[in-house]
């Protein structure tokens, strides 16, 4: 089990410490990936293992070395089981939230659309989440110039899947406009503010009280780590 997961030799050490380089200033080698991670321990040194940063032992059995481990493993399949287990994770965390509603991902109309991970309503607010299980790779951390195909490939689809649900929930919200614009001008049109009109279908937008103009809606994607969504839930 050790000699497997946690060691290996000088030679093995040297050839992914280079494969891992990708810039020679030093203050900038932290940002990059260190093979101890995957093997805190080296052989060929006397007897026994030589651990260079005896501090990487332990994380090697932390949440961020399984996964380094179970990826290298398993692959593509280690990574969709452990999404759909930090999809399922994230949504507990939401059901902590006082005061509001937390839906699963729905799917909308004939196509069956499906939306964001998770949807949570509150009075003031609607929230759209989607949950990807991924962390900044070097390029990110290193700013190099395949940081924005890096950020796209990790969280393009993500962003998608936030603009078509904020597409497919609008109709609902501007029907909710109107019925609130109603509610609140009820003596002016004669009518009982606890007994308001209710459609079957949305207004034209030209004729409701609502923002939008037909184009496709902007929504704030502000991104958050397991962690912190974790501790805001206690």
């Amino acid at each position: 089990m050790a000699e497997k997961h946690f060691v290996t030799d000088t030679a093995a050490f040297r050839q992914a410490n280079e494969q891992a380089r990708l810039t020679t200033d030093p203050p900038l080698r932290r940002y990059e990936y260190n093979p101890l991670r995957g093997t805190s321990l080296v052989k060929g040194y006397g007897p026994g293992f030589l651990a260079p940063v005896s501090q990487l032992i332990p994380a090697k059995a932390s949440p961020l070395g399984i996964y380094y481990t179970g990826a290298a493993r398993f692959g593509d399949a280690f990574t969709q089981d452990l999404g759909d287990l930090f999809e399922a994770y994230v949504g507990r965390q939401l059901g902590l939230l006082p005061d509001a509603t937390v839906l699963p991902e729905i799917a909308y109309g004939q196509t069956q659309a499906l939306s964001v991970d998770r949807i949570v309503i509150t009075e003031e607010l609607a929230l759209l989440v989607e949950v990807k299980s991924v962390r900044p790779t070097v390029h990110l951390r290193l700013a190099t110039e395949r940081r924005g195909k890096e950020l796209r490939r990790m969280l393009g689809r993500a962003y998608k899947e936030i603009d078509r649900t904020a597409v497919l929930i609008a109709p609902v919200e501007d029907c909710y406009a109107d019925l609130v614009w109603v509610a609140e001008n009820a003596a002016e049109l004669g009518i009982g503010p606890a007994r308001p009109i209710v459609t079957g279908e949305c207004r034209w937008r030209a004729g409701c009280r609502c923002r939008g103009d037909g184009t496709r809606p902007w929504v704030p994607q502000p991104q958050s780590s397991g962690s912190r969504l974790s501790h805001a839930g206690r």
